[in-house]
């Protein structure tokens, strides 16, 4: 049966009697003798809410966003359902329906859903609206006519995911006015030229825009100098970008940036020019960064200052290729060390650092409390490594550790200096661990007997050593 919209506003009964009583101001005789019984009519808690208290619990039900559907037996259709009062107040609050999420199977199964979409924006008023829509086939009839509903809404968006497979479609979003556009999130799985045309045009036209998410994983791009000089870019706290980049554009996106808090950039290339030419940059907003390279980060890591980060996560994309012994210059200790950054989580992926450059760092970070080390190529857990963790007064709020990788030191070493850690748990002390050693020399039976009495104790996480 096709749908309609008679299908999701459904008809309800007149308010009950209890709702005019209450408008009245006549309550039972529980409220004068606590004992007496209340009557199937009197008001419930809450009949006696405001609208404006009913609005926000109405706001506080809906799911995340991805899980958002126009269906009738999902929020917030089913507000409108319950009674006529619901119904009233879920009609009256625009924020309710400020939040489309369509799937592609929406738009093949559903003829009708444009018409849906239609009323949905309708109610909508001049909210603005937060929209994540895939569009990777335009071949239905009802999606073009979807499409254009919601391009003609362009100045209400305030945060847009579109997954991106058409050039035609492309083109559309190109000057596309967005004043009150904060969030901006672009896919598209096939690279074109045109994705960074349609990124540009955005933010000529997008002057509040607070978050860019760029994802395209065989797009290259050469430069990001033009995109990261337009106004726009000032007023960002928050970059992700998933493509294959020069290590410049770092540098670029940081110095264009000086609100940034939070960035993260996968597919990192290593650029000649960034060797002719160091660029030195003191950024201090970030509290985040996230990078993921190809090769090798310390060019880029010696030129950095960052005296507000909270979290450093690297990782390598293609460690086994690289051969040769891991980088002898200790990058990161310096790095620690001029930025003095309250760092609370770092993480490295199979990375090209040796175990000396993490000895040297960890006495940088007094407030680290979450250190991930996974690195299947290089030994990294030595004896030194277990001593300066030993050491009173190095990583002392230390709660979380993930080691993954190759395990010199003596049997049950490791795991006697996270049970000292554990011991100290009620302040600030181990919480939980996910340790796997790979096959180096000796078994660690003892490490394995003291983790496992940890666990048993209460300690989290996972161990196979």
């Amino acid at each position: 049966m096709a749908e309609t919209i008679v299908d999701y506003i459904l008809p309800v009964k007149e308010p009950s009697e209890k709702w005019a009583r209450l408008n009245k101001g006549l309550f039972s005789s529980v409220a004068s003798d606590p004992h007496a019984k209340p009557r199937p009519d009197d008001p419930t808690p809450m009949d006696v809410l405001p609208p404006e208290i009913v609005k926000e619990i109405f706001m506080h039900c809906l799911p995340s966003m991805q899980q958002i559907r126009l269906r009738k037996d999902q929020l917030p259709w089913v507000l409108t359902q319950v009674c006529r009062v619901w119904r009233d107040i879920a009609l009256s609050a625009p924020e309710l329906w400020s939040f489309i999420a369509l799937t592609m199977e929406d738009v093949h199964k559903r003829p009708n859903l444009d018409k849906l979409v239609r009323y949905w924006l309708t109610l909508k008023k001049d909210y603005p609206l937060t929209l994540d829509f895939p569009v990777t086939n335009l071949r239905p009839p009802n999606s073009t006519r979807i499409l254009n509903l919601l391009l003609i809404q362009h100045d209400s968006w305030r945060s847009v995911r579109l997954d991106l497979h058409h050039e035609n479609f492309l083109q559309k979003l190109i000057d596309l006015r967005t004043p009150n556009l904060e969030v901006l999130d672009l896919t598209k799985d096939s690279p074109s030229p045109l994705i960074m045309d349609v990124a540009k045009s955005f933010f000529r036209h997008s002057p509040k825009l607070r978050e860019f998410i760029l994802a395209s994983r065989e797009l290259e791009v050469n430069s990001f100098s033009e995109l990261a000089g337009l106004p726009a870019w000032h007023s960002l706290k928050s970059v992700d970008i998933r493509c294959r980049l020069p290590m410049t554009a770092l540098f670029d996106i940081l110095s264009a940036g000086p609100g940034l808090e939070s960035l993260r950039l996968i597919g990192l290339r290593t650029h000649p020019a960034l060797i002719a030419e160091p660029i030195e940059v003191v950024h201090t907003s970030l509290r985040s960064l996230c990078l993921s390279v190809e090769q090798e980060v310390y060019t880029a890591m010696k030129l950095l200052t960052l005296p507000s980060l909270k979290a450093l996560v690297i990782s390598f994309s293609h460690p086994f290729s690289l051969g040769g012994d891991p980088v002898g210059d200790p990058y990161l200790a310096s790095f620690f060390s001029r930025s003095k950054p309250p760092l609370e989580k770092l993480a490295l992926e199979n990375t090209r650092i040796s175990e000396v450059e993490i000895v040297e760092s960890l006495p940088h970070l007094p407030t680290l409390t979450r250190l991930e080390l996974i690195n299947e190529k290089f030994v990294q857990f030595t004896e030194a490594f277990v001593d300066v963790l030993a050491k009173p007064g190095v990583c002392p709020l230390m709660n979380w550790f993930t080691l993954v990788g190759q395990c010199s030191s003596a049997d049950g070493k490791l795991a006697a200096m996270m049970e000292e850690r554990w011991k100290k748990r009620e302040i600030s002390g181990l919480h939980f661990v996910n340790i796997r050693f790979l096959a180096y020399g000796e078994n660690h039976t003892e490490d394995a007997e003291i983790l496992k009495r940890l666990q048993a104790a209460g300690l989290k996480g996972y161990v196979s050593v």
